[in-house]
C-alpha cells in the first residue's frame, strides 16, 4: 500500500491506512501513519517514522488510541525496515516507493 505523510496531500498516496485484522474471536483495526518531523518536532528527532496504532478500551476512559510501535523509515533506497506488533499477529515492513521521500510502500503480513 502506498503511504505518504499527512502533511503531503499532493503525493498521490494514502495519507493513512486502516487495516482490519481478524483471527478467531479477535478482531480490531490497525491504523498506519507516516510521520515526518516538521517545525517543533524536528528538534526531537530528524528521523521519519511509520506509527502502528490500534484502539484499545481503557477502563474509565473508553476507546483510545494505543501506539503499538514505530518503524524508523529507511534512509536509502533499496533497504527496508520491519516491525512485529506486540501480539505477534502481523509483521509490517516499509521501504521507499520511487526515488523521492514522499511515498513509502507499506506491507503487512498476517502471521
Amino acid at each position: 500500500m502506498p503511504l505518504s505523510p499527512v502533511t503531503d496531500a499532493g503525493a498521490r498516496a494514502n495519507l493513512g491506512i486502516r487495516l482490519p485484522f481478524a483471527q478467531g474471536d479477535k478482531a480490531w483495526d490497525y491504523y498506519i501513519e507516516y510521520v515526518k518531523p516538521t517545525y517543533w518536532d524536528h528538534g526531537l528527532t530528524p528521523n521519519s517514522f511509520v506509527f502502528v496504532r490500534r484502539t484499545a478500551n481503557v477502563p474509565g476512559i473508553g476507546n483510545t488510541a494505543a501506539i503499538l510501535g514505530s518503524i524508523q523509515v529507511p534512509t536509502s533506497q533499496g533497504t527496508s525496515a520491519q516491525f512485529l506488533e506486540p501480539t505477534g499477529n502481523v509483521r509490517f515492513e516499509v521501504q521507499w516507493l520511487g526515488s523521492t521521500d514522499r511515498i513509502l510502500k507499506v506491507m503487512a503480513k498476517k502471521l
